[in-house]
């Protein structure tokens, strides 16, 4: 199989953009053939000028950027990604993630080890969790952990990672309306006949929402794009069953007490907030500032530390 192609959607990504490149280049180290990193961006902050800059200090990385002057939104900076990507897999990264020094290795061995693979998700790890909206989505992130654990369902692929072979992501072009993404993509995949997998040891670190309007806008948002991919002839009927629910959930809750409450308590604000917020069913929504900004030199700190005791 051939090289690798990373592929990252950008909108006003200024204080976490290059953190993510910083960890990719930590993960060549793995002996994986990156051939080209893919920038697909719509900003309007300073992202273009950050990201030219770190171009010129890394010629290494081969990146080509893709800047555009209007608001395209995920669907099309991903199939940009797709038509324009030089490696036989596509690993997907959102912006505003850092990645484990593992993530990319692993995501390439799910593919490469098994033919059958089109697509593998990842394990998706919340950090600097603090408050009522932190903590209930580090619940909400160890039950949805709890239950692709225990086989497929339409809560398996989030778009913050991913990867997927370059000739079936070539051949899928995802409209530009669709909120949920990473849903169709993985309906797409399985309609080519075949298998979406995933990969727990595959990590990515995000920061999670600071206040309940942007954890509602998330939960609002989820919600309204999988009653979309729902309505399309796309769709495979990956409902989980009552009882993956219901033992996924309270296996998680007796884990995490506390954040299985403030997850309780963080839902009672959704009513309210569908209300207020305007834009939870348009794919291009209003991004969430209280997400952004990870210390990544304490990220690697802290890691390392981790490793080493």
């Amino acid at each position: 199989m051939g090289g690798v192609t990373i592929g990252i959607p950008s909108y006003n990504e200024q204080g976490n953009i290059i953190n993510l490149l910083k960890s990719i280049i930590s993960s060549k180290a793995s002996g994986i053939n990156i051939d080209n990193v893919i920038i697909s961006d719509d900003s309007t902050d300073s992202t273009p000028g950050l990201v030219e800059e770190f171009i010129e200090r890394n010629h290494s990385l081969n990146i080509a950027f893709y800047h555009h002057d209007i608001r395209r939104g995920t669907a099309a900076a991903w199939n940009e990604i797709f038509d324009s990507a030089s490696g036989s897999i596509i690993i997907l990264f959102d912006a505003d993630v850092i990645i484990d020094r593992n993530c990319i290795s692993e995501l390439v061995g799910s593919l490469t080890n098994n033919e059958h693979v089109g697509l593998c998700a990842t394990n998706q790890i919340p950090i600097d969790s603090e408050g009522l909206s932190g903590k209930a989505c580090v619940f909400i992130m160890e039950w949805l952990r709890s239950l692709r654990k225990r086989g497929l369902s339409k809560y398996t692929v989030m778009g913050r990672a991913l990867s997927i072979r370059s000739n079936i992501a070539k051949g899928i072009k995802i409209p530009e309306e669709i909120i949920a993404v990473d849903l169709y993509l993985q309906c797409a995949v399985i309609k080519k006949e075949f298998e979406v997998v995933y990969n727990d040891k595959a990590k990515v670190y995000f920061k999670p929402p600071t206040n309940l309007q942007d954890f509602s806008s998330q939960v609002i948002r989820a919600n309204n794009g999988h009653k979309q991919v729902k309505n399309l002839p796309i769709e495979l009927g990956l409902e989980p069953t009552l009882r993956s629910l219901f033992f996924s959930i309270i296996r998680s809750a007796c884990s995490r007490p506390l954040e299985a409450a403030a997850a309780a308590t963080s839902f009672m604000s959704v009513p309210y907030f569908s209300r207020k917020l305007d834009d939870t069913n348009d794919a291009k929504w209003n991004t969430s500032n209280s997400t952004k900004i990870i210390d990544y030199d304490e990220f690697v700190s802290k890691q390392n530390t981790e490793d080493n005791s």
